[in-house]
């Protein structure tokens, strides 16, 4: 089995492993799992489907509606997770291992890895767009602080989830943008 390679230049935050002479598995990347967050449901594609590199081959339901996941690689899929049909929160909480989504026959799977970044370039990557994401967030917030104006500690509830911070609308945009390349 070869290391886990994520998906190459564009930002699918997804990986691709092989798992057998002419499989791959494919999972959520760390970064993907942070940015979702939640998931009620994974919409996977039924066995024989075809999925193309840079296209959406699955979906996570977040509690705003489905995210498109775009596929690392070219295939045919084999066998969807069946553990994501009833404990979908593990493609976000276990995203390498219990939570992958789909296996794929690929007819070279080194040949399908090999132009996918590795994991240490895909850490640089995701901490880059991880600043990415934070300025973004700032920006909008930033936005509606006039309106606002000075405030002093209420004593009411601190929000330390971003999405809620943001609101579903505009977190679910940044999310899309950083997911759909």
């Amino acid at each position: 089995m070869s290391s886990v390679r994520t998906a190459g230049t564009t930002p699918r935050h997804t990986w691709a492993q092989a798992v057998g002479p002419d499989r791959l598995r494919i999972g959520l990347d760390a970064f993907a799992a942070w940015l979702v967050g939640d998931a009620t449901s994974v919409v996977l594609p039924p066995a024989a489907s075809l999925v193309a590199a840079g296209r959406a081959g699955a979906w996570i339901i977040d509690g705003c509606g489905p995210l498109p996941l775009r596929m690392p690689i070219n295939g045919t899929v084999i066998r969807a997770n069946p553990l994501l049909r009833t404990h979908p929160r593990l493609a976000i909480e276990a995203p390498y291992d219990a939570g992958w989504l789909i296996e794929a026959r690929v007819a070279d799977p080194a040949a399908a890895i090999a132009g996918l970044m590795s994991a240490a370039d895909m850490r640089g990557r995701a901490a880059r767009e991880l600043g990415e994401f934070d300025t973004a967030a700032r920006s909008h917030l930033s936005r509606g602080a006039a309106a606002v104006g000075v405030t002093l500690a209420d004593g009411g509830e601190r929000i330390a989830d971003v999405r809620r911070l943001l609101g579903a609308e505009h977190c679910r945009a940044l999310i899309e943008r950083f997911l759909a390349g």
